[in-house]
């Protein structure tokens, strides 16, 4: 496996098994903070699993690193967030994107209006939304064919 492909399936290993605190929670579970950072679907599987561990209910998000798929993939965060994160560098950032799994496995999508970022130092993380045009919160993960849109509704 080369250092390239190695470093996109095993993005940040300090973060396996560790609790991931989200401060404000995720939109729409605001009362949920701690996740656990698992990875999920073998060792050559780009994908992790958050799991919460607040409460009572288990929520569990599958999630993968967005530049496996999407290699032009940027995220802009704010100084402010940055600060809220306890982010010293750029580097110390690693970003994830929640995967909707389809009826089928090529029908599966991701949510890039909506990052996951985390630093990788503290376990700080925030889901963030973006406001570029570009992207969409159901962007299809695989393409069946080149005349298959990119992005859903």
């Amino acid at each position: 496996m080369s250092k390239k492909s190695e470093s996109l399936l095993f993005p940040c290993p300090s973060l396996m098994g560790t609790t991931l605190h989200f401060s404000g929670g995720i939109p729409g579970f605001s009362d949920i903070y701690n996740f656990r950072i698992e990875h999920w679907g073998g060792l050559s599987s780009p994908f992790f699993l958050l799991t919460s561990i607040d409460g009572e209910e288990q929520l569990e998000f599958l999630v993968v690193s967005p530049e496996v798929f999407f290699p032009d993939y940027v995220v802009k965060m704010g100084v402010d967030m940055a600060e809220r994160l306890g982010l010293q560098n750029a580097e110390d950032a690693h970003v994830f994107v929640i995967v909707t799994v389809g009826e089928n496995v090529e029908d599966s999508t991701v949510n890039l209006m909506g990052p996951l970022v985390v630093n990788e130092k503290n376990g700080e993380a925030v889901q963030i939304v973006l406001s570029s045009p570009v992207y969409n919160v159901s962007t299809y993960l695989f393409q069946k064919n080149e005349n298959r849109t990119e992005k859903l509704g």
